[in-house]
């Protein structure tokens, strides 16, 4: 019996060890995290009062976490600083005070030229001249800026080369670690302390835009991206008590740091009413409002156009297509999956995707993978979008998350059929059974499903691509849109702050 129960012993006592152990490893690391964590909040105090700030903030108290901090260090002057702006200038007329033009910084992180750069130069075309004046700036360079020269007044450029990416992204992108971290508390949690940590390396970005906030006088800001994108051109504005409208354009979770950040806004505009209502919930008392961005297609050429499905089709009958970046968002693995599907069914049909990014020979590898490469072609870049969007049959938008995917709006004003994943506002305008079909995002099977069901149908589905044409037309006009976009910055502009 002592035989058997000293084994058992040694086991408790090894089960007892191990969770000592365990113990003591987590209230190491509590301590490790807590002196991380204050070291933190004193360098974000330390350069808060001596490099960006004004010295009022000296007195400030330390907090008992990092958000408090930046919301003492954020919020302070708010109250004041919009109460003094209205007193000083008259809300009347079309103009500053000064009797000059508002004088409007469109600021835009960059790197590439996206649907939010393609919105802001067909904004800037329209807006009105006697009204504004716009200049851009742009953190790292963007190709295809070039275009927005004609319509800006002036264009700055922070940096000269676009940080390079911590790594190449893998096939298996879902495994990358911050992806899959946002899945579970834990890890959003720890993706929330590196976006306070990150506010530490903002202020050098922020100390230059305040300077040149200073030297230009802006009457208002407006962040063209996701506010929580853009932190050095809050702080910056903060600093230089410029008026501030944000964007939202994809999904923001609710949480510490994004809040702070919406704070620091004076007014937030979204493409798409499933943003606000997403925002309003929040119960912030930062005014919200949606401004659906303007489209617009320049006639495509026939000719052109022709001769693209020809070199896509190669014999065949029916082209899908997609336009769009080659990033986890646009969720092209999925519509990769479902090509298998509907090439198995219908043989005669032929993918082609428009668009250039890191994913590239991810997606490329996954072609191979499910022998594809005679039925889906990467086409990369193309400044002629709506020439591609001629050249197709139907459109499919398979992304995982989304604003309002400008390429729908697109493909609906030359009347091709939609097929779209139900995320962010795709919904306000791909309505099932009206205007287009609408599935649940993340399935390739059911993606395909719809893509043959309006292949199939086509007398159901001509009806719903012109009840979508309509509905794009009248919703996305560039004339009223940019009015609407005016009058909300003419509320900013004529209550900015004297510099």
């Amino acid at each position: 019996m002592l035989n058997d129960r000293q084994p058992t012993r040694r086991s408790e006592d090894c089960c007892a060890e191990s969770v000592r152990r365990v113990r003591c490893a987590s209230r190491k690391s509590k301590i490790v995290v807590s002196g991380l964590w204050s070291i933190a909040r004193g360098l974000l105090l330390f350069w808060g009062r001596y490099h960006l700030f004004e010295p009022e903030i000296i007195t400030l108290p330390l907090p008992q976490s990092m958000g408090t901090v930046l919301e003492q260090v954020f919020h302070m002057n708010r109250d004041r600083t919009i109460s003094a702006a209205r007193e000083s200038t008259p809300e009347t007329g079309l103009t500053t005070a000064a009797g000059r033009p508002i004088k409007v910084l469109h600021v835009e992180v960059g790197g590439s030229y996206g649907g939010s750069l393609r919105a802001l130069e067909l904004y800037l075309r329209y807006s009105d001249p006697n009204r504004f004046t716009h200049d851009v700036l742009f953190y790292y360079p963007t190709p295809g800026a070039e275009k927005l020269r004609s319509v800006a007044c002036k264009m700055v450029t922070l940096y000269k080369t676009v940080p390079e990416k911590s790594r190449p992204l893998s096939e298996a992108v879902w495994a990358r670690p911050w992806t899959h971290l946002k899945s579970t508390t834990a890890g959003r949690s720890l993706i929330e302390l590196r976006n306070w940590i990150g506010v530490l390396t903002a202020w050098g970005t922020a100390r230059q835009i305040a300077i040149l906030l200073r030297q230009e006088r802006y009457d208002v800001i407006h962040v063209n991206n996701t506010f929580t994108y853009q932190l050095p051109t809050l702080l910056a504005a903060k600093r230089a008590h410029t008026p501030v409208l944000a964007y939202i354009r994809n999904p923001v979770l609710n949480r510490r740091f994004a809040r702070c950040l919406m704070r620091m806004a004076d007014t937030i505009v979204s493409d798409s009413q499933f943003h606000e209502k997403a925002l309003a919930s929040w119960g912030m008392a930062v005014p919200l409002t949606t401004c659906y961005n303007a489209v617009e297609l320049q006639v495509p050429d026939s000719i052109s156009s022709s001769q693209l499905r020809e070199s896509l089709l190669g014999g065949n009958k029916v082209l899908i297509g997609s336009l769009g970046r080659l990033d986890e968002q646009k969720g092209y693995h999925d519509l990769i999956r479902a090509a298998r599907i509907v090439i198995d069914a219908r043989p005669d049909v032929r993918f082609a995707v428009a668009g250039e990014g890191p994913l590239r020979r991810s997606l490329e590898t996954l072609i191979a993978k499910l022998d594809l490469a005679d039925h889906f072609q990467l086409c990369g870049f193309r400044s002629d979008a709506g020439t591609f969007l001629a050249a197709i049959d139907i459109f499919v938008s398979s992304s995982h998350w989304e604003g309002l995917p400008l390429a729908i709006v697109e493909a609906m004003l030359l009347g091709r059929p939609v097929v779209a994943t139900d995320v962010g506002g795709t919904s306000e305008v791909v309505v099932p059974d009206r205007t287009g079909a609408l599935i649940p995002a993340g399935s390739p099977e059911l993606l395909a499903k719809a893509i043959l069901s309006t292949i199939t149908k086509k007398t159901e589905t001509l009806a719903l691509a012109s009840a979508a044409k309509k509905l794009a037309a009248a919703s996305f006009d560039p004339a009223s849109v940019t009015r609407r976009f005016d009058n909300i910055l003419s509320v900013l502009g004529l209550c900015a702050a004297p510099l």
